[in-house]
């Protein structure tokens, strides 16, 4: 999640900071256009920097255990490249909805706190209201 947050905060906030996206929106390309062109660039980046660490971690447990259990590896490598694409795209579209990089940077870190199981709002919040309107009570059973 680090990565897709350092390769993609800045993506839209930082050309209207420095003034650049008033210049490319002056061109013949949408707003929908440069966003994805946005999207695009940051999604390769993050692909680009993972796959090379993937094929190193790979080598490295081959030559460690003698092997790899493939299947389990790619699954691995399939689940960290969705989960980071994601983020990148949540990343990238803050950063097209508010004016400020503190204001991207908190509205991402607030949305993580939000959902991680180690503060456990969600717990908190939204799973004692799912409790309240479909058991009647504010406990939570598990």
């Amino acid at each position: 999640m680090a990565l897709a947050v350092a390769l993609a905060f800045r993506a839209v906030v930082g050309e209207r900071e420095s003034g650049t996206l008033k210049l490319r929106l002056g061109l013949p390309a949408t707003k929908r256009d440069v966003l994805l062109a946005k999207l695009v660039s940051r999604l390769s980046l993050v692909v680009v920097t993972l796959l090379p660490l993937f094929v190193v971690l790979g080598v490295l447990m081959s030559s460690v255990y003698g092997g790899i259990p493939l299947v389990a590896f790619g699954l691995t490598a399939g689940w960290l490249l969705f989960y980071t694409s994601v983020w990148t795209t949540f990343v990238v579209g803050v950063s097209a909805a508010f004016t400020s990089p503190f204001r991207v940077l908190a509205a991402i870190c607030g949305t993580y706190l939000f959902f991680s199981p180690v503060t456990r709002i969600w717990d908190m919040v939204v799973m004692c209201l799912f409790s309240l309107v479909f058991a009647g009570s504010l406990t939570i059973h598990h």
